[in-house]
């Protein structure tokens, strides 16, 4: 970098340290280039051994961003201990159940882990099938349209 260029730069902002080091350039922003009002200077911390960027306005941010290492094999970490606690919180963020829902299941699990229970629906259609059974011991309701004379005599 001239003497040109850093006088240009610390211009711009004259609140850099003169000693930083920016001479190494981003691969978009070349030595030859003139530095602009709106370049974006990136300095780092000096234990970071890591040298000044200057990127330009239109490009900053335009990188590919870094995935966090392990987000792509186990998205539930750290957040939670296994799979199946965040497909779980999952299921229950989807339902819309609120928190007294969300512990009588959590208990209901618990219990069957322990031994001291047992679940025993395997899919949606035991489910309903069992809902199916219960509703023959309520009483049964009987839809039926009335005339006019009919509904006349009831009142």
């Amino acid at each position: 970098m001239s003497q040109y260029d850093a006088h240009l730069i610390y211009s711009y902002f004259p609140t850099l340290d003169p000693e930083l080091d920016v001479s190494e350039p981003n691969s978009s922003t070349s030595q030859t280039q003139e530095r602009r009002l709106d370049d974006i200077m990136t300095r780092y911390h000096p234990r970071s051994g890591k040298r000044g960027v200057i990127d330009r306005f239109e490009e900053y941010g335009v990188k590919n961003p870094r995935k966090p290492q392990g987000m792509a094999d186990e998205p539930w970490k750290p957040f939670f201990k296994s799979l199946e606690d965040f497909q779980f919180a999952e299921v229950i963020l989807e339902a819309g159940l609120q928190e007294k829902q969300c512990e009588t299941l959590i208990k209901i699990f618990k219990t069957c882990l322990r031994g001291d229970g047992s679940f025993n629906i395997s899919n949606f259609a035991d489910l309903q099938s069992s809902w199916v059974h219960a509703s023959k011991c309520l009483t049964s309701v009987h839809c039926e349209s009335l005339t006019s004379q009919q509904q006349f005599l009831i009142m």
